[in-house]
């Protein structure tokens, strides 16, 4: 059995995949899509968006979703890259989750940016930590980038949730038993107490240590590479608060680019509010059609067009049928 413990590492060695402020956000909107309780999320509601150039109102649907499956545990996120430490509670979960998390982000991307191709040049990499009292180091490297010299160079990394100044449901820092939250590292222009001799032997033996740890971790493992495109590139606004995580715009901006992305990956779902056991499909979009099928209440079929109060539909044999907007909704389906 493969270890529940698992790293995640993903970049590209030109360029970035985060331009500005709202590519971030949108990538961290995605993870809140993936690991909440479905019945939560904000995008939950009807929206309206456009299909082949018409206006509906209906329902984004996430067919994959991997609340329980996965937790994350800390994150990081540069301009070129993201690091994700997960605890995978269901085995195989994590390639899944992975594949739907770079796919959807790089639809999103090349949408806004009017690209085409691949946006990740390499596999996404992985190290399965089997030894526990490990993991905190390894979320310790994650947020190292945070923090330079007491100023943050890095808001996007999970280290607000391990210091307690910032809650968010779908990062749980305390899954594993041998993560701790980090001390946060001195601030700038804050007065400096004298050492005591005790203190600073301390001190110095704790820094031959951890130098000769970092070598021998530098040697023998690929857990961070070194990227070639630097934060400087495309600089991080400052941190944000859990309320200024996913504004508005943000959400809309998601929400038209996704629909037009995928606008081929729209269904009608039954939705049967007067007790019937299922609805009447038509030939046509009138009652008084040829009767060509039922439908029960939660079945889902593909959606072709709109007509007359009609919703048409594609059948499992290929043919087609309408069904009544009285007994159907309109979804959406994101990645």
């Amino acid at each position: 059995m493969s270890a529940p413990y698992i790293h995640i590492s993903r970049f590209v060695t030109h360029g970035a995949i985060y331009s500005d402020q709202q590519d971030y956000q949108i990538f961290l909107s995605f993870l809140e899509d993936y690991l909440s309780d479905i019945k939560n999320l904000k995008n939950a509601a009807k929206k309206t968006f456009t299909i082949r150039g018409r206006t509906f109102s209906g329902t984004p649907h996430l067919p994959q979703n991997f609340f329980n499956q996965i937790e994350l545990l800390a994150y990081r996120l540069e301009a070129n890259r993201f690091d994700l430490l997960i605890k995978q509670n269901t085995p195989g979960a994590y390639k899944k989750f992975v594949r739907a998390l770079s796919t959807r982000y790089a639809l999103y991307f090349n949408k806004k940016y009017n690209r085409k191709g691949a946006l990740f040049n390499h596999s996404y990499e992985i190290q399965q930590i089997k030894d526990a009292s490990s993991l905190s180091s390894l979320a310790h490297d994650l947020h190292m980038s945070t923090y330079k010299d007491g100023k943050k160079l890095n808001p996007y990394s999970s280290y607000p949730e391990y210091l307690g100044q910032r809650e968010t449901p779908w990062v749980k820092p305390l899954a594993a038993p041998a993560l701790e939250p980090a001390p946060l590292p001195a601030q700038a222009g804050l007065p400096k107490s004298k050492p005591r001799v005790a203190e600073l032997f301390f001190a110095t033996i704790v820094l031959i240590l951890f130098s000769s740890y970092s070598v021998v971790k530098i040697e023998s493992s690929r857990l961070i590479p070194q990227a070639t495109t630097t934060l400087a590139e495309a600089p991080p606004p400052e941190v944000l608060g859990e309320e200024d995580r996913m504004p508005e715009e943000i959400q809309e901006v998601k929400e038209v680019v996704e629909a037009e992305v995928e606008e081929e990956k729209v269904f009608i779902v039954v939705k049967i509010s007067d007790g019937s056991p299922f609805v009447n499909m038509r030939e046509e979009p009138t009652i008084y059609s040829l009767k060509v099928g039922e439908a029960s209440e939660g079945e889902r079929f593909e959606f072709i067009s709109e007509s007359l109060g009609w919703n048409q539909v594609k059948l499992a044999d290929g043919s087609t049928g309408y069904i009544s907007g009285k007994y159907s909704e309109i979804e959406y389906e994101l990645y």
